[in-house]
């Protein structure tokens, strides 16, 4: 009877066993699961493909947020080299507000880098002043307010590209590389109340904003290969 009770005692011991393995399997495999539908992912990917740089991903570990918390993960990945997205941005921003200077945004680009200047102020500037170059003197391609010409009156140029290139160079000249526009309104645009660079950084911060939605598409669609 004691051998038989023993016998019965090691099997249930044994099927206990087997009942936790299969249990602890069955964690293994639903937290698997789990971390695969969250949209975690940890790859090692080239990069060469689709961005500029050369380098090589070794980890990556995204989740569904933006883009600013992505970049705070610096102890879980290696940053992602980036082209450079301004033109896109810029090309976007333009379409949206319906602008003649859309077929020249790699112009605007070229002269802000040229100039050294903030690549987003002249624009946002065309915004406030005349709808983005849709509302100015008849072929003056002045989309910028700029007074040039005599006795103060409205500058005009030969076409867009003209324009981009004078003013670029004459407002860097006149008030500097990349100024904030809250120091310069006055001067700018007398008599503007700060109503002026409210306009002009709110269009500034929306092609900041465009970019970095670019930037994150570009980002999750590298990842998710």
């Amino acid at each position: 009877m004691t051998k038989k009770l023993q016998k019965h005692t090691f099997s249930l011991i044994l099927y206990i066993m087997s009942l936790n393995i299969t249990i602890v399997v069955i964690l293994i495999i639903l937290n698997h699961f789990v971390l695969s539908t969250t949209g975690m992912k940890y790859k090692s990917q080239p990069v060469s493909t689709l961005l500029e740089s050369q380098e090589t991903i070794i980890s990556i570990f995204l989740k569904d947020q933006d883009l600013t918390n992505f970049r705070k993960l610096n102890t879980h990945i290696s940053y992602i080299p980036l082209p450079d997205t301004r033109l896109l941005a810029l090309r976007k921003f333009l379409k949206q507000y319906n602008s003649p200077l859309y077929d020249y945004a790699s112009d605007i680009l070229q002269q802000a880098d040229k100039n050294k200047q903030d690549w987003r102020i002249l624009v946002s500037i065309a915004g406030v002043e005349s709808n983005f170059g849709r509302i100015t003197q008849h072929n003056s391609y002045n989309a910028w307010g700029w007074r040039g010409g005599n006795n103060g009156n409205f500058s005009s140029f030969h076409d867009w590209q003209d324009a981009i290139t004078y003013i670029t160079q004459k407002f860097t000249q006149g008030y500097g590389e990349s100024p904030n526009p809250y120091d310069i309104y006055k001067t700018y645009c007398p008599p503007c109340t700060t109503a002026w660079p409210n306009a002009v950084v709110n269009y500034m911060k929306e092609l900041s904003i465009m970019r970095e939605q670019i930037n994150k598409q570009i980002i999750k669609q590298r990842i998710q290969r």
